[in-house]
């Protein structure tokens, strides 16, 4: 789900071009962000080091999201942070982060089509 208000404030801080081109990058990224989630979910709860990892493509990933108007997307990416920092690597939040992350990013790639 896109904030739409949050978006056109982007828009209008920086100017079209370069909120396309800011969003296009993050688009690019956070779809990297949810492979390595994938992959690191698959590797299990082998130590510390997985969920650390875990909680760092989260809190990024969330950040991000936030900042660039995609709350819903920003919301799981925090819970997911939490659970890892709290030494909690839960597969089936992480798959609700990947989810939430790949309709977002199919949303927010179609809008800027349209813009």
């Amino acid at each position: 789900m896109l904030d739409r208000a949050s978006i056109e404030q982007l828009f209008e801080a920086v100017g079209t071009e370069t909120a396309k081109e800011l969003l296009t990058f993050f688009i690019a990224e956070a779809r990297e962000r949810v492979g390595r989630i994938k992959d690191l979910t698959e590797q299990g709860n082998s130590g510390g080091s997985i969920a650390e990892d875990l909680a760092r493509e989260a809190h990024s990933m969330k950040s991000t999201a936030m900042t660039y108007g995609l709350p819903e997307l920003g919301e799981r990416a925090r819970e997911l942070e939490m659970s890892c920092k709290a030494g909690k690597t839960d597969p089936g939040l992480a798959a609700q982060v990947c989810e939430v992350a790949e309709s977002t990013l199919t949303e927010l790639a179609d809008f800027l089509v349209s813009v």
